[in-house]
């Protein structure tokens, strides 16, 4: 499906070089662009972050710790106080 988006991309940008093909042909033109790119920059940054995920794992030597009544610092509400 992409590599049918980039040839039609090629095609039209061809087209509107040789053909003079009007502004809105052109304008389409760009919008198929912008939305190849955001493809693929999409599909490149979840597939980059999925090996990150996999290959950096928490540590062992970290652990929950749970806050001791009246000790704890000031925390946002839900946070979760981790420490190595």
């Amino acid at each position: 499906l992409v590599l049918a988006a980039l040839a039609a991309q090629i095609t039209l940008g061809i087209s509107n070089v040789l053909f003079h093909l009007p502004l809105p042909v052109a304008v389409a033109h760009n919008a198929g662009g912008a939305a190849l790119l955001l493809t693929l920059v999409l599909v490149n940054y979840h597939a980059r972050t999925s090996l990150v995920r996999v290959k950096h794992q928490v540590p062992l030597r970290w652990r929950f710790n749970p806050p001791k009544h009246g000790a704890s610092p000031i925390t946002i509400k839900g946070e979760m106080p981790w420490q190595p």
